[in-house]
């Protein structure tokens, strides 16, 4: 990427939103919803193969409720954080600014996480179970596992959110893998004259035990189409992904067996973070940031995280003014001294 597109990305961290879909929505039947925003920061401990995996979204929706599912290993401790998590980050790997001096000139001038109690409810269908619920950052969330896909879309459908059958081609390899699903049921907040709606959340904590970090990249079909409809003035054409990866060295990502195409704009310590991250973080300073621009998105699998080969430290372009060293000159001195030569010369005359 070109020094002036780097700069744009990286301001864009600070001054406008991220649009992306992720993971997969399920809305009820007839409606639609888009994720119309969204930022993912993944704190990675090796040492106790946990994942801390926290995402903000805004989302569009033509619902009045909807809700969205997302993937993990095992099954995942739910909370929330402060969303100025994502905001300390971005002023944290924006381009140094600097001055550089050319020449000189002269002027004239006067002198923690809220936990759920895991438990298998006997709701739904029988080859689903639910293992803990939470309401969490504006969400009621519940932790599912099931036997097969179709089980598993027919509890969906039974809860007012519409089962596909590319919902449940999304859901059939992380069943037959044993994975959890944690389906969120969002509420809108505020709809416009022609029926769309919006809705945000504060930022989401899971935290897992995963043998390798990753993030859930994979998502229906039918998501990859452009919002139409009400939503189509309310989502962008375009998509966006920003993942802040935080670990002890720099990662790799790779989109299943292949690399992935994100650009990293940035892998180096940062000094601090965010009073919220201070316990998940302990020593780990180093941060990778992945900047994705695909779309439409190649969303066939996971994204996944390993160290690099590649430890080398990125870091944008600074941006550099140039200006002359100006060197004041006082005005009182020439004055005075005109003043007394004036006296001394009128003096001379009267002589």
């Amino acid at each position: 990427m070109r020094a002036p597109t780097l700069l744009l990305a990286l301001l864009a961290a600070l001054v406008r939103p991220v649009v992306v879909e992720a993971c997969a929505t399920a809305p009820p039947h007839g409606e639609e919803v888009r994720i119309a925003e969204e930022e993912a920061i993944i704190i990675w401990d090796a040492a106790t193969k946990t994942e801390h995996f926290i995402r903000r979204a805004g989302f569009a929706s033509s619902a009045a409720k909807f809700g969205f599912l997302v993937p993990t290993p095992t099954i995942p401790e739910l909370g929330e954080v402060d969303t100025d998590v994502f905001s300390n980050l971005a002023h944290q790997i924006r381009p140094e600014t600097r001055t550089e001096y050319v020449g000189t000139s002269y002027e004239l001038g006067c002198g923690c996480p809220l936990l759920f109690d895991a438990k298998d409810a006997s709701h739904g269908a029988p080859e689903v179970r639910v293992l803990g619920i939470a309401s969490v950052a504006g969400y009621d969330a519940s932790i599912l596992q099931a036997d097969n896909s179709k089980a598993l879309a027919q509890w969906l459908g039974e809860h007012g959110f519409e089962a596909t059958p590319e919902l449940e081609a999304w859901l059939e390899p992380y069943v037959r893998n044993k994975w959890t699903i944690t389906a969120f049921e969002v509420a809108t907040t505020s709809e416009r004259a022609d029926g769309a709606r919006t809705a945000g959340s504060a930022a989401v904590l899971m935290s897992f035990v995963t043998t390798r970090p990753f993030y859930p990249y994979r998502e229906p079909a039918g998501q990859q189409r452009p919002a139409s409809g009400k939503l189509r003035d309310l989502v962008p054409g375009s998509r966006l992904l920003r993942v802040f990866f935080l670990g002890d060295e720099r990662v790799d990502a790779r989109l299943g067996a292949e690399p992935w195409s994100a650009e990293v704009i940035w892998s180096a310590p940062v000094p601090s973070n965010h009073v919220d991250l201070t316990k998940m973080l302990g020593d780990r300073r180093h941060l990778t940031v992945f900047h994705d621009e695909t779309y439409p998105r190649r969303g066939i699998d996971e994204v996944w995280f390993d160290r690099a080969a590649d430890q080398a430290e990125i870091r944008p372009e600074p941006i550099v003014t140039t200006r002359k060293r100006e060197v004041p000159i006082p005005l009182e001195p020439i004055i005075l001294a005109a003043m007394i030569t004036g006296i001394v010369l009128w003096r001379r005359r009267r002589r």
